[in-house]
């Protein structure tokens, strides 16, 4: 669970006027297992927007006004911004007053998954 927390805090560093990109970074060294199956943003318009994703440990809110709620299970704590995107290639940014973070979403055997930018995989669940 404290390894989904520090994930989360994990930020790439901007100026605090930031605003998620129109185009996605592109997904890196990211290591993809064989099941991963790639979404993209029209996914995510239909299953995400305006939801829930829970965790192990916290709940991800994806308002409908496009901003963002991160709350820890554990110690009620919570961190938002005021933006948040999905793009094509299943990337999603979060733009953060401290700085931007990108993550990788992909279903693996049925299992909706994140991947940071460290690699660590996350098994969410989408809630209506």
């Amino acid at each position: 669970m404290k390894a989904i927390l520090a994930a989360i805090l994990v930020v790439v560093a901007t100026s605090a006027s930031a605003a998620c990109p129109p185009q996605s970074p592109g997904t890196g060294a990211v290591e993809f297992d064989p099941a991963d199956e790639r979404l993209d943003d029209g996914w995510f318009a239909s299953e995400v927007y305006g939801g829930t994703i829970e965790f192990d440990g916290g709940v991800e809110t994806y308002n409908l006004d496009g901003s963002y709620i991160y709350t820890y299970d554990q110690t009620e704590e919570g961190w938002d911004a005021p933006e948040y995107r999905f793009y094509e290639n299943g990337m999603r940014c979060i733009a953060y007053d401290t700085g931007l973070r990108f993550d990788l979403y992909v279903k693996n055997a049925g299992d909706l998954v994140m991947i940071t930018s460290s690699g660590e995989r996350f098994k969410g669940r989408i809630v209506r």
